[in-house]
C-alpha cells in the first residue's frame, strides 16, 4: 500500500537564512515548520528543519507512519531539490565559462600580428580552459553506487592529493572540490569501513572506550547531541535509516543490541 498526501504551502523568507511554511491547504489538520540555513566553511551548507503536524482526528494513520514522513520522506524531498538545483546551477555555470572563453579568444585572436602570439593566446586560453575544468570537475558515473569505482578515485585522490596508506579526511577532500568522493562514502559506510576495506589507515582515531555503547547513559547522550545538531524535536525517536544516512552507524548498531 502506497500511501500519498497533499500539502500547499505559504513560504516566507526571512533574511536569506531561513524559510517558514505553513500549511493553507491540504491533507493535514494543521502543518508548519521551517528550514534554517548554516554555512559549513566554503563547501557545505547545513539544511535544519522543525515541523509541527496534526493529523484530522478521524485519520487511520498511525504515529510511526507519521514519524516516517517527518524523519525520512521531507529529507528524502528537500535532497532531490538540492541535487535538482545544484545541477541547474552547474550547467548554467559551464555555459557561462564556455561562453567567456570563446569570448576571450575572439578578442585576443583581433590582436594577433605574428606566430609567436598566436601560441602565446593558444596557451593562454588552454590554460584558462584548464583551471574551468578544475572547477566545474565532471560527474564520475557510478561512484555512488559502485564501492569499485570509489576505490579507485581514492586511490587517485591520495596518489594527488594525499599521504599513501592513509585514509584521506573530510576537510582534505572538500578543499580540493572531491565533496562526491565524501558522499560515496558516507552512504558506503563511512570512512572507517571504507579504510577498513582498502587497507587504510585513518589519520585520525576517536574510538570509543570499550563498553561505551553498552551504557544507556552514554547512548542517550549521542541520541540527544544528534537530535541537537540536526534541529530535531528532541520528543521524537529518530529511526535507524536517519542515523545511517547522516553516517551515525555507531548509534545505528547500538540500538540493535
Amino acid at each position: 500500500m502506497v500511501l500519498h498526501a497533499r500539502v500547499v504551502l505559504d513560504l516566507c523568507e526571512c533574511h536569506g537564512q531561513e524559510i517558514s511554511f505553513e500549511q493553507v491547504e491540504g491533507d493535514f489538520d494543521s502543518f508548519q515548520g521551517k528550514w534554517l540555513l548554516e554555512q559549513l566553511g566554503s563547501h557545505h551548507t547545513l539544511l535544519k528543519y522543525t515541523v509541527e503536524s496534526k493529523m484530522h482526528k478521524d485519520t487511520f494513520l498511525s504515529e510511526a507512519i507519521m514519524e516516517e514522513v517527518i524523519y525520512e520522506d521531507l529529507p528524502s524531498n528537500l535532497c532531490a531539490i538540492r541535487d535538482y538545483v545544484e545541477k541547474g546551477e552547474e550547467a548554467h555555470s559551464s555555459v557561462t565559462q564556455d561562453q567567456s572563453i570563446c569570448l576571450e579568444e575572439q578578442v585576443n585572436s583581433s590582436d594577433i600580428d605574428s606566430d609567436d602570439d598566436v601560441s602565446t593566446v593558444t596557451d593562454e586560453v588552454s590554460d584558462c580552459s584548464c583551471q574551468s575544468s578544475s572547477r566545474q570537475r565532471p560527474r564520475v558515473p557510478g561512484l555512488q553506487r559502485d564501492i569499485e569505482i570509489l576505490k579507485a578515485e581514492l586511490l587517485k585522490f591520495i596518489s594527488e592529493h594525499g599521504q599513501e596508506g592513509f585514509m584521506p579526511m573530510r576537510k582534505q577532500l572538500r578543499l580540493h572540490g572531491r565533496v562526491d568522493i565524501e558522499k560515496a562514502i558516507t552512504r558506503m559506510g563511512g570512512f572507517r569501513r571504507i579504510a577498513s576495506l582498502m587497507n587504510l589507515s585513518l589519520a585520525y582515531k576517536h574510538r570509543k572506550p570499550k563498553g561505551y555503547w553498552d551504557n544507556l547513559e552514554n547512548l542517550q547522550e549521542e541520541i540527544n547531541r544528534f537530535q541537537r545538531s540536526w534541529g530535531m524535536d528532541p520528543s521524537f525517536m529518530p529511526s535507524r535509516k536517519t542515523f545511517e544516512r547522516a553516517g551515525r552507524y555507531d548509534i545505528a548498531r547500538a540500538l540493535e543490541k
